[in-house]
């Protein structure tokens, strides 16, 4: 009984140290107008308000046939801020991690899943790429980027936001009452949903080719409407807000008091 018990807590702590090389964590501190980025391939990034100035990335990396620590976790820190990568391991080699659009990011059909989650503090703008899987940014304070190919996308923000998906809906609230510039909102395969502050300034440029577009937003039309497609002014007009669908609907909505 007593070498039974041992070979169990020898098995449970063998599990225990397996998960902490897979689990992978760095924290910073970063103010207000810088970028925390991450860049994924396989697998969610869902980002939250930290509590204070430190900035978190927690990656959790998985798989069911390889060994998950093969995936690189790769951290670029900038004066602009901070970009933390998910770099999965290529015959040639050649998958970088850059800033940006730029650099390389390719899992060569692995199996190897690495989610992210990560405390986005208050003021600092936050960026998501993934390839396969869902991005969620709710709760934020500032400016928010997030694309992906296949995978959903939920925002919600004080600043501005865009997003871009092939195969996936879409879904904001954007409780800032003031526009900066031009934001855009597109997908393929799935639905756009905005939720705006009321008092915004804006001209609407809104597209698809396989659903409706509504609004419940005081909107002024640019000339009639036409099915699939429709130009508008929001208030008083400014920055373009394009939202493009091809096989979804696309949904306005004006939200009553900020949510975030």
């Amino acid at each position: 009984m007593m070498y039974r018990t041992l070979l169990l807590l020898l098995l449970s702590l063998g599990a225990l140290s397996a998960t902490d090389r897979n689990d992978f964590h760095w924290s910073g501190s970063l103010v207000p107008g810088q970028l925390l980025e991450v860049k994924g391939v396989k697998g969610t990034i869902i980002a939250e308000p930290a509590r204070g100035p430190e900035a978190e990335v927690v990656a959790s990396r998985s798989s069911s046939r390889s060994d998950p620590s093969d995936v690189e976790i790769a951290v670029i820190e900038n004066g602009s801020g901070v970009t933390v990568c998910a770099v999965y391991p290529t015959p040639g080699g050649g998958n970088a991690c850059q800033p940006g659009s730029t650099g390389r990011s390719g899992n060569e059909n692995s199996d190897i899943n690495v989610d992210f989650i990560v405390r986005v503090p208050p003021g600092v703008r936050f960026s998501a790429w993934t390839v396969e899987g869902s991005v969620g940014a709710e709760h934020l304070s500032a400016d928010v980027e997030a694309h992906t190919v296949t995978g959903k996308i939920d925002i919600s923000t004080a600043g501005m936001a865009s997003a871009s998906a092939i195969n996936g809906s879409i879904h904001a609230i954007l409780t800032g009452a003031v526009w900066r510039d031009s934001r855009t909102f597109s997908t393929v395969n799935g639905n756009v949903e905005l939720e705006l502050q009321p008092g915004i300034n804006a001209n609407v440029h809104a597209t698809t080719s396989g659903g409706r577009i509504d609004s419940d937003l005081p909107i002024a039309l640019h000339g009639p409407a036409k099915r699939g497609w429709f130009h508008a002014t929001i208030g008083k007009g400014g920055p373009q807000l394009k939202v493009s669908t091809v096989n979804g609907a696309i949904h306005l909505r004006q939200i009553d008091a900020p949510t975030v």
